[in-house]
């Protein structure tokens, strides 16, 4: 599902017969606010919906036929990036899409001077749709639209601007990175960002330390310690680690693909109508120092549980990974090769936590480690970004068998194990977490919160959205999850098996 389906989502019960051809887009199914019926003016949610759709079918039809000719004119490997343009749509799948970068390369054929010429037209439509989408205050809508927009055409200048990047020699780039190459930085995907004049010594072997230079070995030697671990800053985190520069660059890179998919799928939980609307009126890209999410990644378990036990004594030798609301700070270890369940969880932990930390500290938050209700869909959509794996278009989230969905289906119809809804929402931190079956109601939130957020083509979505967002800022109640959704949590519960097992049939 791409982000605009979640708009037709919405939809669904007020316009039965309405489906988007094909592709999912998630973009247009954010939706927070009820939709009026009977509202059919330029800038409605029905009207964006339809455009929307009608353009798909379009934009598909010339692609079509575009890759005919690709074959006709013997290039198949052109052929082949207009057939995978837009990721083939799987069940309860959500899709995320990258920026392109082909404006950087000049078409070299008639049919791809076409092909981008589509790709053109149809990311001026997308950069239109998403500008009304910010009129009518959906953030969600719209920010999605501006990725997909950019994934058409990725030199799309109010787009990226809206984004808050700039051009610098000819490329586009965050006006955070835009500041470091003014200052003679460069960004390297082995070192991180360093002064030009030192990337050359840097690759061969040589390292800058307090002023002189040193040899690779020495400068791990002076980094051992994590109290004097290497540094790398991206444009959202700070990762301290002990291992070795290049897993400290690695993993940051990570965490800002991360960090670009969890502002899409959840811009109506930080972005208000109003500063939507700022965002989108803004002609150039401000160079701010915007907040580092802080990461220590440690060598190995053995170093990430004694520093554990100094912070939080008794979590020590029980986590694979952890964020601590009252550090602010994400906690994780290197694997070791040869355990096989360190290695398997390890990617997933991340995942898991960087959610925690995002949901904790994007927008002033009440502490949830205490919470008395309402703890589930913390858990339940953490486990939801577990399965964040990146395709050939950008990334994808969710699908019938991502994940513990799985193992949710088996909880329920070989163990008979469910808690209802009903129930499951008078859950605090400590009657969770304490609970002896934890394990098992982990599984369970699992595959709530992936119902919520991809059944019926995300029609619970944006409601879900907004629960979280009142969790998070206090504000929540044991029946604030049956108001928002509008359904009895009874009705819930049914839906939730016939989403399990209808969609592991399919």
């Amino acid at each position: 599902m791409s982000m605009i389906r979640v708009f037709c989502s919405t939809l669904k019960n007020m316009r039965k017969s309405f489906r988007l051809p094909g592709l999912v887009i998630l973009s247009v199914c954010l939706l927070r606010s009820t939709i009026v019926m009977g509202e059919t003016s330029p800038t409605s949610p029905e009207s964006l919906i339809d455009r929307h759709a009608e353009a798909m079918v379009a934009f598909k039809q010339h692609l079509k036929t575009l890759e005919r000719q690709c074959h006709a004119s013997q290039q198949p490997a052109l052929a082949k990036q207009i057939k995978s343009f837009y990721p083939a749509p799987i069940r309860d799948t959500l899709f995320f899409f990258r920026p392109s970068d082909e404006h950087l390369r000049a078409p070299l054929t008639p049919e791809a001077e076409a092909f981008l010429t589509l790709r053109q037209k149809h990311g001026k439509f997308l950069l239109n749709l998403a500008e009304e989408a910010a009129v009518i205050g959906h953030a969600g809508v719209a920010i999605s639209l501006l990725y997909e927009a950019l994934y058409c055409d990725g030199d799309l200048a109010k787009a990226r601007q809206i984004l808050g990047q700039q051009k610098w020699d000819g490329k586009w780039v965050s006006a955070q990175k835009a500041a470091r190459l003014q200052r003679g930085e460069r960004w390297s995907d082995r070192f991180g960002w360093l002064q030009e004049s030192n990337l050359e010594r840097y690759e061969q072997g040589e390292r800058l330390f307090r002023g002189r230079w040193i040899s690779e070995d020495e400068d791990g030697r002076r980094h051992q310690q994590m109290r004097n671990g290497w540094r790398v800053e991206t444009d959202h985190y700070e990762v301290t680690t002990n291992l070795s520069l290049d897993a400290g660059v690695e993993l940051a890179q990570k965490l800002e693909d991360f960090y670009t998919v969890w502002s899409q799928l959840f811009a109506d939980y930080y972005l208000s109508p109003q500063v939507l609307e700022k965002r989108f009126q803004q002609t150039d890209a401000v160079a701010v120092t915007p907040k580092k999410y802080k990461v220590r990644y440690f060598s190995n378990r053995s170093e990430y549980d004694l520093a554990l036990a100094r912070i939080q004594p008794g979590i020590e030798g029980k986590t694979l990974g952890v964020y601590l609301e009252k550090m602010r700070t994400a906690y994780f270890f290197a694997p070791a090769s040869s355990n096989n369940e360190e290695v398997d969880l390890s990617q997933i932990t991340i995942w898991h936590e960087a959610t925690h930390q995002l949901f904790a500290e994007r927008i002033a938050t009440r502490n949830v480690s205490g919470l008395k209700n309402n703890f589930w869909i913390l858990e339940g959509i953490a486990c939801f970004m577990e399965t964040l794996h990146e395709v050939e278009q950008g990334w994808k989230l969710g699908g019938p068998m991502a994940g513990r969905l799985p193992a949710a289906r088996v909880r329920l119809e070989r163990d008979r194990f469910y808690i209802p809804f009903t129930e499951v929402v008078s859950y605090g931190a400590r009657a969770m977490l304490n609970n002896p079956q934890y394990r098992t109601l982990y599984t369970q939130a699992a595959g709530q919160a992936a119902f919520l957020m991809t059944a019926d083509n995300g029609r619970f979505r944006p409601a879900a959205i907004d629960y979280l967002h009142r969790i998070y800022r206090g504000r929540a109640k044991l029946g604030t999850l049956a108001s928002l959704i509008g359904t009895p949590l009874t009705t819930l519960d049914v839906e939730y098996r016939n989403f399990l097992f209808q969609s592991a049939a399919q």
